[in-house]
């Protein structure tokens, strides 16, 4: 045997008809060295108060079996929930930022998971620096950071550092979460792409003000001995808020 493969060497008897069959041992998985490559999407979603994070990760082995992944997570947040059906039990570090996850069964084909992290924020307006989460020990990694708000918060500014901006299309759909009419409670508005040396996204967040529309009907009437003024005013409150009208 050799790095390149296997051979032999064989002597055959001088018959009149040879036969050599060839059986090629079964691949074993299971011996293998374990190597893997991973795809994340991360969609994270400022607030006031808070900014959650959901972040998809899709590990392919190439050879091998996975039965543990490591992930880094991002300073600042705390894991709140993993998803997935080959997820076994799994345990956050929050003084290593360090997120154990047991494969169970094993897997030697490809698989995702999903999850769901959360950081508090300063009061609006405030700035926040994000940073994807990391697996340890993967063969290469590739992965989007996505911006999305709800009707609370609005991006102000966003910096991005070693990240590349590609459209909104670009990134896959099913992590934004939804309302009890199935509606998505947030849009997304910035997308960006990193490799094997990720970046970072300085955000700025800032709060959305309310907003009321007003129409009037004036009737201005003039007579011998006074002039009257009629006014009707109908506000309409299309984003909610603390607001006065003077």
């Amino acid at each position: 045997a050799s790095q390149k493969g296997s051979r032999a060497k064989l002597w055959l008897a001088p018959e009149e008809k040879s036969v050599v069959k060839l059986s090629p041992k079964a691949r074993d998985v299971a011996s293998e060295k374990t190597q893997f490559y991973a795809e994340l999407d991360h969609l994270f979603i400022p607030g006031p108060g808070v900014i959650d994070g959901r972040h998809r990760l899709r590990i392919r082995p190439s050879q091998g079996q996975v039965k543990q992944l490591v992930v880094t997570v991002p300073e600042g947040f705390t894991v709140s929930d993993v998803k997935g059906s080959q997820i076994g039990p799994w345990r956050f570090d929050p003084e290593n930022k360090l997120l154990n996850i047991e494969i169970k069964p094993s897997q030697s084909k490809p698989f995702q998971l999903l999850v769901e992290t959360q950081r508090a924020l300063a009061t609006l307006p405030s700035e926040v620096t994000l940073v994807p989460m990391r697996v340890r020990g993967s063969a290469g990694e590739v992965g989007m950071i996505a911006l999305a708000f709800g009707g609370e918060a609005q991006l102000d500014r966003a910096v991005a550092k070693g990240l590349s901006v590609v459209n909104i299309t670009d990134f896959a759909g099913g992590l934004i979460p939804l309302d009890k009419k199935k509606r998505p409670t947030a849009s997304i508005q910035k997308v960006y792409r990193y490799a094997k040396a990720a970046g970072s996204l300085a955000v700025k967040v800032a709060p959305v003000a309310p907003e009321v529309r007003v129409s009037s009907n004036q009737r201005l009437s003039i007579g011998d001995e006074r002039t009257v003024l009629g006014v009707d005013f109908v506000a309409k409150i299309t984003r909610a808020g603390v607001f006065r009208l003077s």
